[in-house]
């Protein structure tokens, strides 16, 4: 179609985003490079017109609301409707448009522009590529996923384990399966933040003992409350996990919110969602119910 970008070619075409096979960062780039090359990344992992102007026109990618069912205040995008992709070492379902998928009603909700559901082959990975104003957080379902960063930061991220990037003004970053038997399966999230730039940051802590024994935990928020890490977008990321027959109602200042389920099942009201199922609420949050131990996100936005 007129207009519209090419699909991003996965095979490393654009030389910048290529399947790793030892893990090792390529030659690191100038940080002045780094805002050109996000330009024509985003432009090419985006099936959407962007226009050919700054950084910042490019991240503007749309408030659509990915809502295909449900009852009164929210709706649920099912784990089968979500856009696939598998390009043999990459295995990924998509939330939200990305790569060469798009749909105007499934651009992000607020601020939350990504969740995807990824699982890498052994001994592959994510190549060094660059990224800036974006706030970025992976979650080790199973396996393991080795990270390295042009901030010098470098650690194997292990099952139960989150992982926050904010790209800042720029950082180059490669996530690599360290396994040559097993694959990795993680959730890749992104938060557009609030005001692009800033020094980039890192952090990283086993969520699951950090959230032992507590039915609903704070992990990032803009104010860095209650031990959860501070971020830069306007929204709030709570880790739940409940055991079989447990249930949880509460309240929360913010009104739209997107639970994605990890595990487990959950019921709200009449419906039940499965894995990898994601549920847009606008309005006052139902109470949870869990038929079976069950672990999800919910962004407060």
């Amino acid at each position: 179609m007129p207009g519209m970008a090419r699909g991003f070619d996965w095979e490393g075409k654009a030389r910048v985003f290529k399947p790793l096979r030892d893990g090792q960062l390529a030659a690191p780039l100038e940080t002045s490079q780094i805002p050109g090359l996000v330009d024509t990344m985003l432009r090419q992992r985006f099936l959407c017109p962007i226009p050919e102007s700054s950084f910042a026109s490019t991240i503007i990618l749309g408030y659509g609301y990915p809502m295909v069912r449900g009852s009164n205040h929210f709706q649920i995008r099912r784990a089968a409707d979500r856009f696939h992709s598998n390009h043999g070492w990459l295995d990924s379902y998509h939330t939200f448009s990305f790569a060469g998928h798009d749909h105007p009603d499934h651009r992000g909700f607020g601020p939350l522009r990504v969740i995807n559901d990824d699982t890498v082959a052994p001994g592959r990975g994510f190549g060094s590529h660059p990224h800036q104003s974006m706030e970025i957080f992976s979650y080790v379902i199973s396996g393991e996923l080795e990270h390295k960063d042009s901030m010098g930061h470098g650690r194997v991220i292990k099952e139960g384990e989150f992982q926050y990037l904010s790209a800042g003004n720029g950082v180059i970053h490669s996530e690599f399966n360290p396994s040559s038997e097993h694959p990795v399966h993680f959730l890749q999230i992104w938060l557009q933040p609030r005001q692009p730039g800033g020094e980039p940051r890192y952090h990283d802590y086993d969520l699951r003992a950090h959230a032992a024994g507590r039915p609903l935990t704070l992990i990032a928020s803009p104010d860095g409350r209650d031990d959860s890490i501070a971020i830069r977008a306007d929204g709030e990321i709570l880790f739940g996990h409940l055991q079989a027959g447990e249930s949880i109602a509460f309240s929360h200042r913010r009104r739209r919110h997107w639970i994605h389920l990890i595990s487990g099942e959950l019921a709200l009201d009449t419906e039940v969602i499965k894995p990898g199922d994601g549920v847009a609420i606008d309005g006052p949050l139902p109470a949870f119910q869990a038929p079976s131990e069950s672990s999800f996100f919910l962004f407060s936005l």
